[in-house]
């Protein structure tokens, strides 16, 4: 496995994922990852690709390493659930959650916390509302 720092890209999601089947097959792999760098979403559908199904996330991205600061700043906040369930939607992946209720969710947590949070359907809307409103 090539070294990398304490990054996380799709290339090393593939390695390390790769590494552990070939060393326990029949392990059952899942992933909690966070955005740091705005590589979420991409190390997520390499996950997939490699048939992983479990991931930890969280509503907007709440969440985070407030321990781990990087040049005066905590590390990002977790995968956003609505971004995943997102994804997975538009990869034809059903995951039996109903977007729009997530992301009504997702912006009553922001109003909570009473700061912005990070996810970006739960500011973009869903693409079913964007496609209806097309037609």
């Amino acid at each position: 496995m090539r070294q990398r720092n304490a990054d996380v890209d799709p290339h090393s999601i593939r390695e390390r994922i790769g590494a552990v089947r070939e060393e326990y097959p029949e392990l059952e792999v899942g992933l909690h990852l966070h955005d740091s760098r705005g590589l979420g979403a991409a190390c997520v559908f390499a996950a997939l690709e490699m048939g992983v199904r479990h991931f930890d996330s969280s509503i907007g991205g709440l969440g985070g390493c407030p321990f781990a600061r990087v040049k005066n700043h905590s590390a990002a906040g977790n995968i956003c659930t609505e971004d995943m369930v997102h994804l997975c939607h538009e990869l034809g992946i059903e995951t039996g959650i109903d977007l729009d209720a997530l992301i009504d969710a997702a912006q009553l947590a922001e109003d909570i916390v009473g700061r912005p949070l990070m996810g970006r359907v739960m500011h973009s809307g869903s693409l079913s509302e964007y496609r209806a409103a097309k037609q």
